[in-house]
């Protein structure tokens, strides 16, 4: 029988996980709807993941100051974007935070194969509450430690959650088999890292509501990318997952394409081609423009890698 302290703990989580959905929605909507109403029509529709969110809303802001051209922005687990696309192709551009969802849209027939490219590079890290105690100077350490629970995007979908997950089911409880493991050698399921905190995951629908758990406690602990650390001050940095550092670390990229349009007959006019090919070229110019100087530098600013290989 569960215990009393445990059910009311559980309690205390759900309302957690009810506030931070619910302030998501908010942030969104209040993104959607803030300053002049904007002609959606003529306006680029640019679907990107949810950890992008603080940095395309600057790049969106100096875009438009220096072309004139108007960008809306959907942001969302890039799980949900590709769903979204997939039952309705409104969008323009996708920016989703991993390949396997890009692939999902490609195989498809959803987006453009020869506009896809890797424009941005990011990091796993492990945070914590700044109120928190714990200190973690290696990832074997997650096992012996007292915490509640491991806050993270779903791992069934979202892209930081999959990421994670591929990660602690790839390293070794044993630090010194960690050192001497063979590349992409299967490991005993009992043997790694998800195996001793995977009845301790909290999903979440996304990686900002995974940070926001982690905000909001003191005793839970969380694995964001390392952008969405860097943009929070109620987190800190416990470890952060190096790209070379191993053998079990994941790539984190992120993949920009132009979204397929489907048309009917009556959108087939001169008129309305011709409308076309001004929209096509203003995606274009949009998805140049995040490889450019300009666009990188607000992307460093805000801690993601652009030197992509």
């Amino acid at each position: 029988m569960l215990s009393v302290k445990f059910l009311m703990g559980l309690n205390t989580i759900v309302r957690e996980v009810k506030k931070v959905l619910k302030l998501s929605l908010c942030a969104v909507l209040v993104i959607a709807g803030c300053g002049e109403v904007k002609n959606t029509d003529e306006a680029i529709l640019v679907f990107a993941a949810a950890s992008l969110r603080d940095v395309m809303k600057e790049i969106g802001t100096n875009y438009e100051q220096s072309t004139g051209d108007s960008i809306v922005f959907n942001f969302a687990g890039s799980n949900v974007l590709a769903q979204q696309i997939e039952a309705s192709a409104q969008a323009d551009i996708y920016l989703s935070a991993n390949v396997q969802w890009m692939d999902y849209l490609m195989d498809k027939g959803l987006v453009a194969p020869r506009s896809k490219k890797v424009f941005l590079s990011n990091s796993l890290v492990f945070i914590a509450n700044k109120r928190s105690q714990l200190v973690l100077n290696a990832p074997q350490d997650l096992s012996s430690l007292s915490f509640r629970f491991l806050s993270l995007g779903n791992p069934e979908s979202v892209p930081a959650g999959r990421y994670a997950k591929e990660y602690l089911s790839s390293y070794p409880l044993d630090a010194a088999q960690a050192s001497v493991q063979p590349l992409n050698e299967p490991l005993k399921k009992n043997k790694t890292l998800w195996s001793s905190v995977e009845n301790k995951i909290l999903p979440a629908p996304n990686v900002k509501a995974a940070t926001s758990m982690v905000e909001s406690m003191p005793d839970i602990l969380g694995i964001v990318y390392k952008t969405d650390a860097l943009a929070s001050d109620k987190v800190k940095i416990l470890f952060e997952v190096q790209s070379h550092e191993n053998n079990y670390s994941p790539r984190v990229q992120y993949l920009a394409a132009r979204v397929k349009k489907s048309f009917s007959e009556k959108d087939k006019s001169d008129d309305v081609k011709h409308m076309r090919e001004l929209h096509a070229a203003k995606m274009n110019s949009f998805l140049k423009y995040l490889l450019e100087e300009e666009a990188r530098e607000v992307f460093k600013a805000h801690g993601f890698n652009t030197d992509i290989h």
